[in-house]
């Protein structure tokens, strides 16, 4: 093996002993280039997602280095992962038959084009559009990111019922709010304390309320905080008085603007 590529694979290895490590006590793994394995999901957030769609077909159109379609294959008959970068898509492959992941068919193409050229029909997609520009600049507003779900909204709500978008947690809620049609629901994600990622669930002609999620996940096998708000109810809390403590909540309640419900929720002043 080739100095530099063995170097690689034990950098990644290193990564994924904390990050992924149902792959890390797998000795047959083969890992990516360090960017793939730096931008992929966690096993934990990975999990998480996939507690909020179902069906019998899904896709994932940017799938990386497979974490997330591994998850969501197990909520599904059928799974389609789509990687434009054939190497990665290689790499993906030789993994999936590793962990026997037998519903998921692996597409070594570009995903958006794929669906919209073929008219595939599924129950949800996933995408976690890249946040990196031309110069591997960090981006994180929903145009700048690649693919622009921005433009493709319409080919991703025909193709499916329930469409998934992963986003930087620096973007804006109120403005994914109002910019992306028909959305549901809205994550904001936080492994142990930092903000890790936002989940934006769209469905096809939802004309309904948006539910806010706030998600504090502690570690692999623990159960996350979730805490729910609706943008249609609003909250009164009451500021009168000298106390004597300050509740600070979490970095996820924070994003998610939860601070008021959850505080009156809980009889808090």
């Amino acid at each position: 093996v080739p100095y530099v590529e063995l170097m690689g694979q034990i950098k990644s290895l290193l990564k994924a002993e904390s990050k992924l490590p149902h792959l890390y006590r797998n000795h047959k793994i083969v890992y990516p280039a360090g960017v793939s394995i730096e931008q992929c999901s966690t096993l934990s957030t990975s999990r998480y997602k996939a507690t909020l769609v179902s069906g019998e077909r899904g896709a994932d159109l940017t799938g990386g280095f497979g974490i997330d379609s591994m998850a969501l294959s197990d909520v599904c008959k059928h799974l389609d992962y789509y990687e434009i970068n054939e190497d990665l898509a290689r790499v993906v492959q030789h993994n999936f038959a590793v962990l026997e992941k037998a519903n998921i068919t692996l597409h070594a193409t570009d995903g958006l084009e794929d669906i919209a050229a073929n008219d595939k029909k599924y129950d949800f997609i996933y995408l976690d559009p890249a946040r990196r520009d031309d110069k591997k600049e960090k981006v994180y507003r929903i145009e700048d990111c690649t693919p622009n779900v921005l433009q493709w909204q319409d080919v991703l709500l025909e193709s499916s019922r329930v469409v998934m978008t992963k986003l930087s947690p620096m973007v804006d809620i109120s403005l994914v709010s109002r910019e992306m049609k028909s959305v549901k629901e809205i994550h904001v994600v936080a492994l142990k304390g930092e903000v890790k990622e936002i989940l934006v669930v769209q469905e096809r002609g939802y004309e309904g309320g948006l539910d806010i999620f706030s998600v504090d996940i502690d570690g692999e096998d623990k159960v996350p905080f979730v805490y729910k708000k609706r943008t249609d109810v609003s909250v009164e809390i009451d500021t009168a008085g000298d106390y004597r403590y300050l509740y600070d909540v979490s970095a996820a309640m924070r994003k998610a603007g939860v601070a008021d419900d959850y505080a009156a929720s809980m009889g808090l002043k």
